[in-house]
Order: C-alpha cells, then structure tokens, then sequence
C-alpha cells in the first residue's frame, strides 16, 4: 500500500486489516553498526517480535520514501548505506 509520503508494505498492510499487534523498530539505532552486524541485528530484533506473535514494521527512508515495514530489498539498501536519513533526503512537502 503506498501514499503520498507513505510506503506500507504488504505484511503490515495485512497486520493493520486484521487487527494483528505491530511493533515499530525504529532503523536508525542499527544503522550504527557496519554492514553486515546492522542487517543481522535487525532481522534478530524482528524475529523476536514474529516468536511473540507480533508484526514487526521496521520504519526508514530508502530512496527517499518514507516505508513502514521493509521488503527484502530496502533492508539490504538501507543496512549495505549503513546510515539514517537526513532533512535534505526527504521530499519538499510545499514543492510537491
């Protein structure tokens, strides 16, 4: 599911339908650690939550979208970049 700012991906799009817990692991605190501790430990943090019968929607900018939940692809882009985001990687919300 996807809106102006917005990118959900399809196992939350699914979650927020059916009413499943989420949990929203914020990327940036991973982003600390280089490539490839930064994928392993997030994929160990998401697992956790799936054991708990919880929806993990890790939260980032990936090429200038805002995503709440990462495929497979964004993570590897995020975690292989190894940073968060900064104020000029975001869309001008007033030019759009």
């Amino acid at each position: 599911m996807a809106s102006r700012y917005l990118d959900t991906s399809p196992t939350v799009a699914a979650a927020l339908k059916a009413g499943t817990p989420i949990v929203v692991i914020e990327t940036g605190f991973f982003m600390k650690l280089p490539y490839p501790k930064n994928k392993e430990a997030l994929l160990e943090c998401e697992q956790a939550f799936w054991q708990r019968q919880c929806v993990p929607c890790c939260v980032a900018v990936v090429e200038g979208r805002l995503k709440a939940g990462l495929v497979k692809d964004d993570m590897e882009k995020l975690c292989r970049a190894g940073k968060s985001c900064a104020r000029w990687e975001l869309p001008d919300r007033k030019s759009t």
